[in-house]
């Protein structure tokens, strides 16, 4: 315990950084595809206190985690049954996004809509801070 307390001091005395690496966003971007394509309620507890949304042409603004599900499930139940693809993602610190396609009928890429979604790492858990589809 002693040389743990030492080597400690040590690493402070010299400026070392300690960094305490937070764990993957993997997980949450698997929630929001299940999410997307099951219930998208079921994300309520993963929005920011002040999600961005913006849905083409329906909405846009600053919104609690609940309007933001509420307001996602409105607008998803307008559109015909799709498949959520994802096309892109990328996690860097304390930041991390993802870019995928919602994919109607048999997946023809002028049937599709594509949305956009940023997540961070705040106070321990990753959180949805921004969803724009269009």
């Amino acid at each position: 315990m002693r040389k743990k307390i030492i080597i400690l001091a040590v690493m402070i005395l010299l400026g070392t950084r300690l960094d305490i690496a937070q764990p993957s966003p993997k997980q949450t971007v698997r929630e929001i595809k299940f999410a997307f394509t099951h219930d998208i309620k079921l994300l309520t507890d993963d929005f920011y206190f002040k999600t961005y949304i913006s849905l083409s042409s329906y909405e846009e603004g600053f919104f609690s985690p609940s309007q933001s599900a509420q307001l996602l499930d409105d607008y998803l139940s307008t559109l015909p049954k799709f498949k959520f693809v994802i096309s892109n993602y990328s996690a860097k610190g304390v930041l991390a996004y993802l870019s995928a396609k919602l994919v109607f009928g048999n997946q023809q890429f002028d049937n599709t809509k594509n949305i956009f979604v940023t997540l961070k790492y705040i106070e321990g858990n990753w959180q949805i801070t921004q969803v724009t589809l269009n």
